[in-house]
């Protein structure tokens, strides 16, 4: 389009000749330059060579045959307009006035006459094309652009908007307002870019590079406005034309960095506070074993030094999970890459309680642990170390040196720290956690805030109540943790698994098929996932009387997204919304957990991230209601990861379960070494 880099000053004279009157007569007007051309092909042949003409002057030819000419020229150029000089006769005129943009004068015009119409006819043409351009760039920005613009008319009505991804059709809102759109999906939204609107237009300003707040299916979006008066070539506003352009990213990247800036001022104060009774206890250690040659004093500062250089290393771990956590990719590459080795940890709870008391609790302290020795949970060390030590610090400042700690499981898959001092005020148990709040004189008020965000970001809950002395009880609850396990337990009764079907509207049927030479089971799947209200996946299973356990290798999975998923599933039916526990893999996220709890609940996930090599056998066992989920490398060493009581009946579905994560495609799975047994409890 690079004539629109010229201006259309040129003037095209057809017939009469090199010395045409027509031509001379154009002197001295707007034409600058007047090109003579013997046919109506050569002046055709002439547009498709210069970017300047802005007019044509059709000279000696008779009505019919003049009009002919005229649609040949505009069939090159649409807009350019043709003057017609001939013999002035009703069906010429007829003929000439056909077509659009050509203007018939008798040959006998005078030449100030023919000049004043073709000085129009340059203006006219330089106008519509210019017109024609402004529009055809509009259209090309509000069809191909994919950016968000729009013209609104003066009552804040959508006049035009731009057809973008995710954006409403813009024919479905021709005619509607902001309020009419949106107030279903973001009301608030709504109401405040309808008023904006409205001043726009009323006030004539304009408002630039406004930034607005809408939530909508559990996300927060953030777009960045213009808006300025539309007016009419009198100058009176007619409505507003404005841009709005995606910047929840940006706005995403300033709370990330806002969060890394507040988690290194964190940090510091963490060390400080958490270094603070390990250092005691060296100083004073260390004063007593110069003073008295007492070994066990030396003993003592060894253990606290030690403790304080796991402290360092616990917090440094936690602070850049924190860094990582919901960070941009390219903050996330700069972190340093974890282990490939990495395997899910799943320390001894009581173990580590222990360990932390050694260096927290007082001489004149008591520490009971109600927990079974062989209880897990599935948390990494240097994360759980520093709540355990904040919580049995402050079981002994607030309650004295002599006091009694007690540490049990709860019924909530969790554990408690209780101790017989004070307790906690009800009125004040909500302000407990807050940074900064304490009861001590040398307090620092970092104990449950430490407490607080490890828990938060965990995903575990924090509670606070009375203890059955008296005191605090500080409750972490909905934690993975594994108290009872089937260690000594042998088969019994073996299950076939016999039945398959698609559980829920997966969108496209699944499949499962054994290939007997090989001893392996194939099941193909579909679903859009198996989380919160969605549960569409294929099922191939078995019926059983608990205590049951099932067990298989993960061969392959070939999958379409990168959350598709295949696994071990213990149910307590068919239905779409019975209670359920699953263990398996993603295709891209590792292990995953899948717990639905009740029938009126929803389904919980957790994938756990770990290399792909660390994990391809896989266990799920019900034993009194009580589904215990585990992982082996090899089908010989078992980690159980978490254990939850399900409202199960005496019988219940065990088998494998796929969803590919796409309710239109199918992923398939290949399993080996498939057990499924009732056992007998020793």
């Amino acid at each position: 389009m690079s004539h629109l880099l010229e201006e259309p000053t040129a003037v095209v004279v057809v017939g009469d000749g090199a010395g045409s009157g027509a031509a001379s007569a154009l002197t001295g007007g707007a034409a600058t330059a007047v090109v003579h051309r013997s046919s109506v092909d050569a002046a055709v042949a002439t547009l498709e060579e210069r970017d300047d003409v802005g007019c044509v002057v059709l000279t000696g030819e008779p009505g019919e045959r003049a009009a002919d000419g005229c649609r040949r020229i505009r069939a090159a150029d649409r807009d350019l307009p043709v003057v017609v000089l001939t013999e002035v006769e009703p069906d010429a005129a007829a003929a000439v006035a056909d077509v659009e943009h050509c203007r018939l004068l008798p040959r006998s015009v005078s030449p100030t006459r023919l000049r004043e119409v073709v000085d129009a006819a340059l203006a006219d043409y330089e106008e519509r094309r210019d017109r024609a351009a402004n529009s055809s760039i509009l259209e090309t920005l509000l069809s191909e652009s994919n950016i968000s613009i729009y013209a609104k008319d003066d009552q804040a009505r959508v006049v035009r908007m731009a057809d973008v991804e995710y954006g409403p059709d813009p024919d479905d809102v021709r005619g509607k307002t902001d309020l009419e759109v949106w107030s279903d999906e973001t009301p608030e939204m709504a109401r405040q870019t309808y008023d904006d609107d409205l001043d726009v237009v009323e006030s004539g300003e304009p408002v630039y590079e406004q930034r607005e707040r809408f939530d909508q299916g559990g996300y927060t979006h953030w777009s960045e406005t213009t808006k300025v008066p539309w007016r009419d070539e009198d100058g009176e506003v007619q409505g507003l034309v404005g841009v709005s352009r995606d910047v929840t990213e940006d706005m995403e990247r300033a709370e990330e960095l806002r969060e890394r800036r507040q988690l290194i001022e964190q940090f510091a104060s963490y060390v400080s506070h958490d270094l603070k009774t390990p250092l005691q206890v060296a100083s004073g250690s260390l004063r007593l074993a110069r003073e008295t040659g007492d070994g066990d004093a030396f003993r003592k500062v060894g253990d606290a030094l030690e403790r304080m250089e796991e402290t360092i290393d616990d917090l440094s771990e936690l602070a850049r999970r924190r860094a990582e956590t919901g960070t941009t990719e390219e903050i996330r590459e700069a972190l340093p890459d974890r282990d490939p080795d990495e395997t899910i940890e799943t320390p001894r709870l009581g173990e580590l309680v222990e360990d932390v008391w050694d260096v927290t609790g007082a001489d004149e302290a008591t520490l009971e642990v109600s927990v079974p020795p062989a209880a897990t949970i599935t948390a990494d060390p240097e994360t759980i170390r520093p709540l355990l030590e904040n919580l049995l610090k402050n079981a002994v400042a607030h309650a004295g040196p002599d006091v009694t700690v007690r540490v049990g499981l709860t019924d909530r898959s969790g554990f408690y720290v209780a101790d017989d001092g004070p307790g906690i005020p009800e009125d004040e148990r909500d302000r407990v956690v807050e940074e900064g709040y304490t009861t001590a004189e040398d307090g620092t008020g970092m104990g449950l805030t430490i407490v607080s965000e490890v828990a938060a970001e965990n995903g575990w809950t924090l509670a606070l109540a009375d203890s059955r002395a008296g005191g605090a009880r500080v409750e972490i609850n909905d934690c993975k943790i594994v108290a009872d396990r089937l260690d000594a337990a042998r088969p019994d009764r073996s299950v076939d698994l016999i039945d398959d079907q698609t559980v829920g509207d997966a969108g496209v049927a699944g499949a499962a098929e054994r290939v007997e030479t090989v001893d392996r089971w194939i099941v193909t799947g579909g679903g859009e996932n198996i989380w919160g209200q969605t549960n569409e996946f294929h099922f191939l299973y078995g019926r059983a009387t608990p205590p049951v356990r099932l067990q298989a290798r993960i061969r392959d999975l070939d999958a379409v997204d990168e959350y598709s998923k295949t696994g071990l599933m213990i149910r307590g039916g068919l239905d779409e919304d019975a209670p359920f526990g699953f263990v398996g893999q993603t295709a891209e996220h590792g292990t995953e957990l899948a717990w639905r709890e009740s029938a009126d609940g929803r389904t919980r996930t957790e994938q756990f991230e770990e290399p792909e090599s660390a994990y391809e056998w896989y266990r799920i066992e019900c034993v009194d209601g009580a589904v215990t989920c585990s992982v082996s490398p090899d089908g010989d060493e078992w980690t159980a990861l978490d254990q939850r009581s399900l409202p199960f009946d005496d019988e219940v579905y065990a088998g494998l379960a796929v969803c590919s994560h796409d309710g239109q495609t199918h992923s398939v799975a290949e399993f080996e070494g498939v057990s499924a047994y009732e056992l007998e409890e020793e």
